[in-house]
């Protein structure tokens, strides 16, 4: 089916992700053949990854968990920006979950995340590749914090006119000037990279 929207969760990819992330998770917690929660994926709502689990994703998130989950996502074949695609979904998830996230990888998913090169081509999707990318630099253990997406073929642009968004700007020193071009944004927070 491909890419419906370009919100993190816009395509099928994203799904696989996601899958793959809980299959890795059951796995890592001794639960291997248990099912998860899903996204819903026509909704006039947004939706969560885990309504019914955030309190087990936020205890299975440990640094340790979320470690092996990184190095096995950067150990993927880049075909089509799969890494960067499901290291997305692994942050989004911890986002969502309000695991928070190990210090010493935080800017390292910033800048895998950066590199999505649909984002470095569409300004669309670069503005939902900076807003996960400044959600991950200022996420706290304990806080959940839902990103903007839909259900399928439903589009939600991420309002940057809003003071959730603005506060978060100025706690990462972006200034509204530097939200205006995403891919610039981008590089302020990976220092380039």
């Amino acid at each position: 089916m491909g890419w419906w929207s370009c919100d993190i969760m816009g395509g099928d990819t994203p799904y696989d992700a996601h899958g793959w992330v809980w299959d890795r998770i059951l796995e890592l917690l001794g639960k291997e053949g248990e099912t998860y929660s899903s996204y819903v994926l026509d909704s006039d709502e947004n939706v969560s990854c885990f309504d019914n689990n955030r309190d087990e994703l936020r205890e299975a998130f440990t640094p340790e968990n979320v470690k092996i989950l990184f190095e096995e996502i950067l150990a993927m074949p880049d075909s089509y920006d799969r890494s960067t695609i499901y290291a997305e979904v692994l942050a989004l998830m911890i986002v969502e979950s309000g695991a928070g996230f190990p210090d010493d990888l935080r800017q390292k998913f910033i800048e895998v995340i950066a590199q999505d090169s649909w984002a470095k081509e569409d300004e669309e999707r670069a503005r939902f590749v900076l807003d996960l990318c400044m959600r991950i630099a200022a996420s706290k253990k304990g806080e959940v914090v839902e990103l903007p997406k839909k259900g399928l073929f439903e589009k939600m642009l991420i309002s940057s006119s809003s003071d959730a968004y603005r506060d978060l700007q100025e706690e990462l020193s972006l200034t509204e000037e530097d939200c205006k071009n995403p891919q610039f944004a981008l590089g302020k927070l990976t220092n380039g990279k």
